[in-house]
C-alpha cells in the first residue's frame, strides 16, 4: 500500500530518528515521485502536510511570516500520522 512509506516516513520523524530538513527533503521527493493514486482522505492529508513542509524555513533569520520552524513540522506530522492511523484502523 501507497500509504505504508508515508506511515514509515512520518513515524521516523515524529520518533526523532531525522531531523526537519531531512524530513523536508524525503519528504518532498517522495510526494512528487507519487506514482499511485491516493484516496480520500489520505491524500488531502498528505497534500496538506506537503504544503506545510514548503512552509518550513530551518534558518530563523530567514523566516517570514507563515513560514514555520522544525517543531512545529513535527507537530503537523504528528497529526498527518493521526490522520492516516485513524483512516486505516
Amino acid at each position: 500500500m501507497a500509504l505504508q512509506k508515508y506511515i514509515n516516513l512520518l513515524s521516523r520523524f515524529e520518533a526523532g530518528d531525522m531531523s526537519a530538513s531531512d524530513f523536508e527533503d524525503q519528504y518532498m521527493k517522495t510526494f512528487k515521485g507519487e506514482k499511485s493514486h491516493i484516496d480520500e482522505p489520505y491524500f488531502s492529508a498528505l497534500n496538506d502536510l506537503f504544503f506545510d513542509v514548503d512552509s518550513y524555513c530551518d534558518d530563523p533569520s530567514l523566516r517570514d511570516d507563515g513560514d514555520i520552524d522544525g517543531d512545529e513540522l513535527r507537530g503537523r506530522a504528528r497529526a498527518t500520522l493521526k490522520v492516516l492511523w485513524r483512516n486505516i484502523a
